[in-house]
């Protein structure tokens, strides 16, 4: 039985519709009748609005009951983790393959243990079972061995510095975790970007459950012993968020839920020393490779009959095994880039040698991974044929982009945010602006040519379109990149759920009723904003002492038009969604290609603006015949033509493709990304310059990144390299 207390914020909720469903009648009363008859409709509006709420929070109790059942059912939870099991073996390989860990084999990467201070007390990881430490010490393979078994919390923290590794070693725990559940019993490994996480906006167990949504397109997981979480790049946080997640993992959790975080190791001390150890985590830290292993891998790697090209770069390694060399190809990502450089390419290595300092040879291995990705030479792989001048162009732009954000992750639907503001507004106000003008004039086209001065009429529609659409292209451009909507896929099938239609009726219209209230609040305010700023700009009032009283009424009236027009789309909607599936969310991860989702998400667009267009057009006389008592017949339907066209128009201007259409538009004008940024995105994952992560795009590595961001970084050794 749910409590009280669970059902108390939809108890808030039921009472804050039914005083601003009050509001509203009383606002309409008063425009229609005058402040006389407030008191005559006062009652009877309260009434209604009771009843209406009163059965809306009983339909909504009644449906939060019935999705709380779903939820508990054991059966239906283990399919989402066989299903996430799934997709992350199909993340795994992607990762294998872009990040070529099996090519030619895995790296033999080993690590030590570290005890007390950066991890807890041995009695606590011993789970009381003595305070002696553990020997963690060991090999790739032996990585779920000291997860699962050797380590009795099951909590582990992977530390090392940039490039060592640390990603690909939980991808290769993530494929041993999901092989030992494939042949018995053990948790679904998941891996989970910190970096997406703000811990003072959203409370760690709601995260993992959007992010597994999102990432993997599996919703209702929450962490259990059934999941075991991989939180990586604790050190991508911002510096005063790496302290609030290590207390937020240790006050949400108990010690007996398994996980795994990497971090670098000095962004994890400093967050140790702000917050607190992970509780019950033992602590590891990577090593690097050996001169030994270095020559094997290179050797194994490269042709045989190249090999002899690199007799000089291991004599010289064998004689400096401390040397600045050796330590450079120490790590897992150098090493991988100077393989992809020169012992798949026809470079010499001999060029390693001459370059003075490790600032110098890390920059120079970054610096030609671009060139060897993108060689100016036809694809054989039958893709695009990018200019490497453009593409390094267009790679260091989105860097600089995400360097100034402090972000790892470009979700393609938020690449507006990449545009700058100078150039965003008038771009979108412009682009708007034709758009709405053609479609004004396109509109009232029909009438015009029928009555007595067809130009005079087109040139008004194209006033007023043009007007409107520059103001709404130019609050667009302000307003929708703060706050991006991310596409989502919908299905369409019948809903069987064995309930009585009665019940059924009566949980739809709660649903509909309560949409359509949050519909046409979303809707009425932009709309009494954008009309508001029109009246004001362009049409004259009857005197200059009524010019506030004028433009309070205007507002008014616009609200109360959006409000209707919304409230009539969120009414059939939630109706309609009680028994068909019409809108089942799915974030924009979901394992499917970006290219995807994108087209849906246009398929999409369009169904919005044809339902906008027509909920606005049927709207439009019946709001005129009731608020200012015109009659109801032909005439008006002029005007509901061009309402419909507008709204329509107006209605898909926030989806995620019509933003993503108006960012690559500007962006390509300005030289920043082609105009076809979706295949260059998708096509820089093909080539290892870029990953994919769900429906983000990530650079290969932060330290890409940052080089082609030009940002100098400090170095071990007081050096700095320009990134």
């Amino acid at each position: 039985m749910r409590s009280r207390r669970d059902r108390s914020p939809l108890t808030v909720a039921a009472v804050a519709v039914m005083a601003g469903a009050g509001l509203l009648g009383l606002g309409a009363v008063l425009l229609l009748r005058g402040p006389g008859a407030a008191d005559e409709w006062a009652g009877v509006a309260s009434a209604c609005v009771a009843v209406v709420g009163g059965a809306a929070t009983l339909i909504g109790w009644l449906r939060r009951d019935d999705g709380a059942g779903d939820d508990r059912d054991a059966a239906r939870r283990e399919r989402r983790l066989d299903c996430l099991a799934e997709r992350m073996a199909g993340h795994c390989t992607t990762e294998e393959e872009q990040r070529r860990l099996l090519d030619p084999y895995p790296l033999p990467v080993t690590w030590h243990t570290l005890g007390p201070p950066s991890a807890d007390h041995w009695s606590v990881i011993r789970q009381g079972a003595g305070d002696t430490p553990l020997r963690l010490d060991g090999t790739l393979d032996d990585l779920h061995r000291v997860v699962r078994t050797t380590v009795p919390t099951g909590r582990l923290v992977v530390l090392g510095g940039p490039g060592s590794g640390k990603t690909s070693l939980v991808v290769r725990l993530a494929r041993a975790c999901l092989t030992a559940r494939a042949s018995g019993a053990g948790p679904v490994p998941v891996i989970l970007r910190l970096s997406t996480w703000d811990p003072a906006a959203r409370p760690l167990r709601r995260w993992i459950t959007e992010q597994v949504e999102r990432d993997h397109g599996v919703a209702g997981v929450t962490w259990d012993a059934g999941l075991l979480p991989v939180l990586d790049g604790l050190d991508e946080m911002p510096p005063a968020a790496r302290g609030a997640a290590l207390r937020a993992v240790n006050t949400t959790f108990a010690p007996g839920l398994s996980l795994v975080v990497t971090s670098r190791g000095e962004e994890y001390h400093e967050a140790v020393r702000d917050a607190d150890v992970l509780t019950g985590a033992a602590v590891i830290e990577l090593d690097p490779l050996t001169p030994g292993v270095i020559r094997d891998y290179l050797t194994t790697a490269t042709r045989s009959d190249r090999g002899a090209a690199w007799n000089e770069v291991f004599d010289r390694m064998s004689g400096e095994p401390a040397g600045l060399l050796a330590r450079t190809l120490s790590t897992p990502l150098h090493l991988s880039l100077t393989r992809l450089t020169y012992a798949d390419g026809p470079g010499d290595p001999g060029l390693l040698l001459r370059l003075p300092g490790t600032a110098a040879l890390r920059g120079h291995l970054l610096d030609q991974l671009i060139r060897v990705l993108y060689p100016d030479l036809p694809d054989p792989a039958g893709g695009r044929s990018w200019n490497r001048r453009d593409a390094h162009r267009w790679l260091s732009f989105l860097a600089r982009h995400l360097h100034r954000r402090d972000a790892y992750d470009l979700p393609w639907w938020e690449l507006a945010r990449a545009v700058p503001l100078r150039a965003r507004t008038p771009i979108w106000a412009v682009v708007v602006a034709v758009v709405f003008g053609a479609a004004n004039v396109l509109a009232g086209l029909p009438w015009h040519l029928a009555g007595p001065d067809p130009v005079a009429g087109m040139v008004a529609d194209l006033r007023w379109g043009v007007g409107g659409g520059l103001l709404l292209g130019a609050v667009n451009s302000l307003w929708t990149p703060l706050f991006p909507r991310a596409p989502r896929l919908r299905r369409h099938t019948v809903r069987r759920t064995g309930r009585p239609l009665w019940w059924r009726l009566c949980r739809a219209l709660g649903n509909g009723l309560w949409r359509g209230v949050t519909h046409g609040a979303k809707s009425g305010v932009p709309v009494a904003f954008i009309v508001l700023a029109i009246v004001a700009v362009a049409v004259p009032t009857p005197a200059p002492g009524e010019r506030a009283l004028f433009l309070v009424f205007t507002a008014l009236y616009a609200f109360l038009f959006g409000f209707c027009c919304g409230f009539v789309y969120g009414l059939a909607v939630g109706f309609a969604a009680e028994f068909v599936t019409m809108f089942h969310d799915v974030e924009a991860g979901h394992g499917r290609p970006p290219d995807e989702v994108l087209r849906a998400d246009r398929a999409w667009t369009a169904v919005t603006a044809l339902a906008g267009g027509l909920i606005t057009a049927a709207v439009t006389p019946l709001f005129v015949t009731v608020v200012f008592g015109e009659p109801l017949d032909w005439r008006l339907l002029p005007p509901a033509v061009h309402m419909g066209v507008a709204g329509g128009l107006g209605s898909c201007l926030a989806t995620a493709s019509t933003q993503f259409l108006l960012a690559r538009m500007s962006l390509s004008v300005a030289g920043r990304m082609p105009w076809h940024a979706m295949a260059f995105l998708q096509d820089g994952v093909r080539r290892g310059a870029l990953r994919q992560v769900g429906g983000a795009f990530q650079f290969r590595h932060a330290l890409l990144r940052d080089r082609l961001a030009g940002v100098p970084v400090a170095l071990e050794n007081g050096q700095s390299f320009l990134k």
